[in-house]
């Protein structure tokens, strides 16, 4: 079959394991497909792909004629590879929360984006038609609609919601026989609540792992309990298995449905039956997921004794050992869970809206960092990830993660053919992620640039009427943004190449100005028009002031202008950028009095990031935010509003 231009895009998709060929305009296009390379850029990334591998060959007939040709399924495969690389946000398939004493909160899903499988296919060939080496298309996105319905997630909302009133009490039973009981209280449903996923549908389970011993105690007198295999690793990161043993169970959905059973009843109680067979992981299932030894490490240092370091230490616990299959994706705010005090977490400073607040679980995005390090230099995809909007050095340069609840999450796809098995450990100042599989050989090489394209910080304004409206008062002057390039080249075992890149963009520490409502600019929070002296009552009162302190004119010009200019925009610059008003005075404060500070304070840190300029691997040593590039960009005058 020959798909030519324009074809109907759903001819592609259709034509399930077959080749397709493509007719060819020039014979330069036949040789583009083996020989060119395609530059794709989305979401602020650019890959570098030759098109063989997206499926595109190129054959020669003995007539003399030629035609390339696209395997279906070899190219449905590279297309969906392609929006992990890109870094695509997914679907969100929503969620229950039950932080809330008794209640369930339903998180609805939300779309994600995803390639547009068909129309690449067109731009492929329409690049490959200009008969350029280098072809440079920008990837066409599509919506990743969630396959969860809110209706499934009400549903499941009710099952679970007497569940959080009071405590049940399940009685094991194996054959007819009773054996010990456990006592589910509402803080042991949230904490052992899941929901199970298969396509459209979803389903709850408690999963018996997350009740301790209750559930082994439980089961003892009715015979032996089964018993998963273990890894264990030695100092030498040398993987042993410790073989599983069949016994007693019991199932997630057992427990959930013997729990809504027992909810129901006068008394609260129900029995719950036990099943005898191989555990969840077996010794021949621990075996065939191919874990060989490590294949990435990465550490990250905190200083001691600060709140954030217990966030740190239970999201490293709650992260250990778990394991993603191949091709499977494996999300870290769905193995961690919501961070709440419930569940141990506390408050401790984090970043939102580009200012430092406190919320509870704070420091786990050095958990994420860490963890997305070591997943960078193993060469696995990346699904999903966001860096902080300010750079803090105990991270590396470009490369890092932020997290929260639900998003944004970090997310990657091991796109080996091995499982993979975390572990994470910590020390009172620092915390390691290892990871250990076999990712075939590959390897990883990440390049970071120099920083670049600073910008100005944002104005922040703090209302104060207890000063004078000609005198606003700088609190922190902030610091200027900057951006950095990321890069990663992948080499796997058989020659072949990936290289991705981003640029990632830093903003500033705000600059914060105190000012009399009656400076600050009209449209920004604190603004204040009523009661506010007219622009001309506000110039002759600066003028006697200036009379009384037997000022010049020049000496208090600027102080006057801060007052002036916030009286004159509400009465005639309704257009006007914000800044004018108490900004102006500040920027006058600074010139006058910051100057020289700043010039040596400049210097000198100029000097120090000469000495340390930031490295894509390192290890950090300081916990305090870094508010500028150690390779400080050369002043712009030109502005952008960072967002939060």
């Amino acid at each position: 079959m020959v798909i030519r231009k324009g074809v109907s895009k759903t001819a592609l998709s259709t034509l399930l394991g077959v080749c397709v060929h493509i007719a060819l305009p020039t014979a330069s296009f036949a040789d583009n497909a083996q020989h060119s390379t395609l530059v794709l850029s989305a979401n602020g990334i650019t890959a570098q792909i030759p098109p063989a591998d997206l499926g595109f060959t190129t054959v020669y007939t003995s007539a003399g004629s030629t035609s390339v040709v696209v395997n279906h399924d070899a190219y449905t495969s590279a297309c969906e590879a392609l929006s992990d690389q890109f870094a695509l946000l997914p679907a969100f398939e929503g969620d229950l929360d039950l932080s809330d004493d008794n209640q369930v909160e339903v998180i609805a899903p939300t779309p994600g984006q995803t390639v547009d499988c068909d129309a690449l296919v067109i731009a492929v060939e329409r690049a490959l038609a200009t008969g350029n080496e280098q072809s440079e298309i920008e990837v066409p996105l599509a919506a990743d609609e969630p396959q969860t319905s809110v209706a499934a997630l009400d549903h499941i909302a009710a099952q679970v919601s007497p569940l959080l009133n009071q405590p049940v009490t399940l009685v094991v039973e194996f054959e007819g026989q009773f054996g010990g009981t456990i006592v589910l209280t509402p803080d042991d449903v949230r904490a052992s609540f899941q929901l199970r996923r298969f396509g459209e549908f979803v389903t709850a389970e408690l999963a018996p792992s997350a009740l301790g011993r209750s559930v082994v105690n439980a089961l003892k007198p009715l015979g032996d309990v089964a018993r998963d295999a273990e890894f264990v690793i030695g100092t030498d990161d040398r993987i042993q298995i410790v073989p599983s043993s069949r016994g007693l169970s019991l199932s997630g959905a057992s427990l959930f449905a013997s729990a809504q059973q027992a909810g129901k009843t006068p008394d609260k109680k129900a029995a719950v039956s036990a099943s005898k067979g191989d555990p969840v992981l077996g010794t021949a299932k621990a075996e065939s997921l191919g874990i060989k030894g490590i294949v990435a490490s990465f550490s990250t240092k905190y200083p001691t004794g600060q709140q954030r370091v217990t966030n740190i230490h239970k999201a490293a616990a709650l992260l250990d050992g778990a394991i993603c299959e191949a091709g499977s994706r494996f999300s870290m705010n769905q193995r961690i869970g919501k961070r709440t005090k419930k569940r141990g977490f506390v408050l401790a400073p984090s970043i939102g809206e580009g200012t430092i607040v406190e919320t509870v679980g704070g420091g786990v995005s050095q958990v994420a960092t860490t963890f997305y390090n070591a997943v960078f230099d193993a060469g696995y995809a990346i699904v999903s990830r966001k860096p902080h909007t300010r750079y803090f050095d105990r991270y590396p340069l470009g490369v890092e993660a932020t997290l929260s609840w639900p998003r944004p999450d970090f997310v990657f796809r091991n796109d080996s053919k091995a499982a993979v098995l975390v572990k994470a450990s910590v020390t009172e100042d620092s915390v390691t992620i290892k990871l250990y599989g076999d990712t075939g050989g590959r390897k990883v090489t990440r390049n970071v640039s120099k920083t670049f394209a600073p910008t100005d910080p944002r104005i922040d304004y703090e209302p104060d009427d207890t000063l004078p409206i000609q005198k606003p008062k700088i609190k922190d002057h902030g610091t200027k943004g900057f951006s950095v390039k990321v890069g990663r080249d992948v080499v796997f075992a058989d020659g072949t190449k990936k290289h991705e890149e981003r640029t990632v963009v830093y903003h500033g520490k705000p600059r914060v100005i105190a000012a009399h409502p009656c400076a600050i600019p009209k449209g920004e929070k604190g603004h204040r028009k009523k009661g506010c002296p007219k622009p001309e009552e506000l110039a002759a009162l600066e003028t006697a002031t200036e009379s009384e302190k037997g000022t010049s004119k020049a000496d208090g010009s600027a102080e006057s202008k801060v007052a002036v200019s916030a009286a004159s925009k509400d009465k005639t610059d309704k257009d006007a950028k914000p800044e004018s008003a108490a900004n102006d005075k500040a920027k006058a404060a600074d010139s006058a009095g910051q100057d020289k500070a700043d010039k040596s304070a400049k210097a000198d840190k100029s000097a120090k990031a000469d000495k340390t300029a930031p490295d894509a691997g390192k290890k950090a040593k300081s916990d305090k935010p870094k508010d500028k590039p150690k390779d400080k960009p050369k002043k712009d005058k030109g502005k952008k509003k960072p967002k939060g």
